[in-house]
């Protein structure tokens, strides 16, 4: 349950002096790099009036770097928290109450607790942050409304934290970035109050595209690329207990993801790919302009491109169209059966969140016009938003929604 890049760092710009991804790229049409199998993976677009179309067959390309193998000193890993079973999720969502969190900015919400992990100022002095503006410690606001509790009770000086992707199975990454660009990343696991415990660093390189780094059932995935340069990237595979790393790609790659299926699906600067066929070109999208969001259950993943949101749904191996505006996806619904969006932030805010059903159907979340994030529950019955009041005070909801 993690809202992912795009909408979360140009918010926490203004919020907490992290900034997002969001610099420009070349964009050059090329095929896929040929890709190797994920160890740890294999374990079992924009919506046009026209959907991309899936058949096209792939360009021509340079030839894909050999995959490699690097061995690092071995760690440790904890044990890991079983996730909550997720609600069905049926046609319709009807507004039932709201629950008043105080103020802050929500990253994410735990999968094994009813939890949101929010941004906000801490109970110590101020410790320096992106650009020299303060950074803000990460808490744990019980949805309930109950008093929250620091997230990071052992380890209470990492702050700062720009995104908290977390693993159905309750392990955390702890990722920080400043102008978009990687600082630090460190890996924990989730307990039944919301703390993340056994926190410890993931070793990734300075060059490492902050908002690709994502857990996999065996470690941790992630883009190595200079975005300055013009060099190519390389899509890594970490194995965290081990520090083993393999090259699943390499070439022109932006981003990068593995499904639970084992086919692999990643992205050029204008053009998406699975298993090394095309899925549509976006030239008018640009490196940055479109994140790759992988459901809980790891067989599916939304994407923005140039126009709108779509979905590739791994089990029919179609790419499908889903909301032709211009929006961020935040958060797939546990149940897998809807994403929630919401638009850019503009001067005159944003378009309030929604959740949009596979087959396009769209239900308003209505907080008005200046909500800047959200993120659905581990249970999929709320939708925690951070929403702007007058365009200073920060207020954070945890919006109560029935399914049925």
């Amino acid at each position: 349950m993690v809202p992912r890049a795009l909408a979360v760092a140009a918010s926490l710009a203004v919020l907490a002096g992290a900034c997002g991804a969001g610099d420009d790229g070349s964009a050059a049409t090329t095929e896929p790099p040929v890709a190797s199998v994920p160890s740890s993976i294999a374990t079992t677009a924009p919506p046009a009036t026209v959907p991309p179309d899936t058949t096209a067959p792939p360009a021509t390309a340079p030839p894909a770097t050999a995959p490699t193998t690097t061995v690092a000193p071995e760690t440790t890993t904890s044990t890991s928290v079983a996730p909550a079973a997720p609600v069905a999720l049926p046609d319709v969502a009807t507004v039932i109450d709201d629950v008043d969190l105080g103020a802050g900015f929500v990253l994410g919400t735990s999968p094994v607790a009813p939890v949101a992990w929010v941004l906000a100022p801490g109970d110590g002095p101020e410790a320096p942050g992106c650009e020299g503006l303060p950074a803000e410690a990460l808490w744990a606001q019980p949805l309930d409304g109950s008093a929250r509790t620091p997230a990071l009770p052992d380890v209470p000086d990492r702050v700062g934290i720009t995104t908290v992707p977390a693993h159905p199975d309750g392990r955390v990454l702890l990722v920080r970035a400043c102008e978009g660009l990687f600082v630090d990343a460190h890996v924990g696991t989730a307990d039944g109050d919301g703390a993340i415990r056994d926190v410890e660093p993931v070793d990734l390189p300075d060059s490492t595209l902050f908002s690709t780094i994502r857990l996999t059932p065996g470690g941790v995935t992630y883009v190595d690329r200079d975005q300055f340069d013009g060099t190519d990237g390389t899509l890594v595979e970490l194995d965290v207990e081990t520090g083993t790393t393999n090259v699943l790609l390499s070439g022109d790659v932006w981003d990068g993801v593995g499904l639970a299926s084992g086919s692999l699906l990643h992205r050029t600067s204008t053009e998406l790919f699975v298993d090394g066929f095309s899925l549509g070109t976006f030239p008018e999208a640009g490196p940055f302009a479109f994140d790759l969001e992988l459901s809980d259950d790891g067989l599916d993943v939304a994407t923005t491109t140039a126009t709108g949101i779509a979905a590739y749904l791994g089990a029919d191996d179609e790419l499908v169209s889903l909301l032709d505006e211009e929006v961020a996806v935040l958060d797939w619904h546990p149940s897998g059966e809807a994403v929630l969006v919401n638009g850019p932030v503009t001067d005159e805010g944003t378009t309030p969140p929604r959740v949009v059903l596979l087959d396009g159907t769209t239900i308003p979340v209505e907080v008005g016009a200046d909500a800047v994030g959200a993120a659905f529950s581990a249970d999929g019955t709320s939708v925690v938003i951070t929403n702007f009041v007058g365009g200073e005070t920060i207020e954070l909801l945890a919006r109560a929604l029935v399914f049925g």
